[in-house]
């Protein structure tokens, strides 16, 4: 489903990262874990998880659902991502910008027009968080509906994630989604979607199971060796894990 699987591109970063590593935590990276679960009116189940792990300029994001996982690797500095696929031990490198129209010419834009964020009362524990609870109201041709639970989680400070998504392309597919709730000053623990296309509803809920600083392995950032690069795979197929 067009919408649907894009919904997990939402948050592998969108809970926050900080601009930079301190000094005297050099030998630490961020590092987030989420759970994703998809699920459908035709009885469609799948839990993903996410893993993130962030140095202040290189970022490492892996999804893992069912016997899928898949890499990105992205440097700060560079203007080139690389995907990495285990289970056949290769990898292939695209231009940035390249990745980034592919987003969009791929998912289309789900929210095009104002974007608001209605705060409701309530307020929540989820997980060791407190939260307070957003509702998205927003144009959609997709139809997408989001319900955010967002709160203060003391190792992301909640500044840079809307920058680091532009450079990902998501602001060509979700508007300016992310400047809105950077805009909250805290974090999304749980985000509650829904988005209807071609006949069918996908239901989304992504929740941040865990954020805190930790040693990075060695070559964490790095392709590895014994790793055979592919040069002539398109973009569209690599973003499926190599298949069409």
């Amino acid at each position: 489903m067009r919408g649907g699987k894009l919904i997990c591109w939402l948050f592998p970063v969108f809970a926050g990262l900080p601009a930079t590593a301190s000094a005297d935590a050099a030998e630490l990276v961020l590092y987030l874990e989420q759970q994703i679960d998809f699920s459908s009116a035709a009885g469609m189940q799948q839990k993903n998880i996410h893993r993130l792990w962030y140095d202040g300029r290189r970022l490492r994001v892996e999804i893992e659902g069912g016997k899928h996982r898949s890499v990105l690797l992205m440097d700060g500095v560079g203007q080139e991502i690389k995907l990495l696929f285990p289970a056949i031990r290769s990898w292939a490198r695209y231009p940035l910008e390249d990745y980034r129209k592919s987003l969009g010419a791929r998912f289309g834009r789900l929210i095009a027009g104002e974007i608001t964020l209605e705060e409701k009362e309530e307020e929540e524990n989820i997980g060791k968080w407190r939260c307070r609870r957003f509702v998205l109201r927003a144009p959609s041709a997709s139809g997408l509906s989001s319900e955010l639970c967002v709160g203060e989680v003391a190792e992301v400070p909640a500044g840079l994630y809307a920058e680091l998504m532009e450079r990902l392309g998501l602001d060509r597919v979700f508007g300016g989604l992310y400047q809105k709730v950077q805009a909250l000053g805290k974090v999304p623990v749980r985000v509650k979607s829904t988005v209807s296309g071609q006949g069918e509803e996908m239901r989304v809920e992504q929740k941040l199971l865990l954020a805190e600083k930790r040693p990075a392995p060695e070559k964490l950032f790095s392709v590895p060796e014994d790793y055979l690069e592919i040069t002539d795979l398109p973009l569209p197929e690599a973003q499926t894990g190599g298949q069409k």
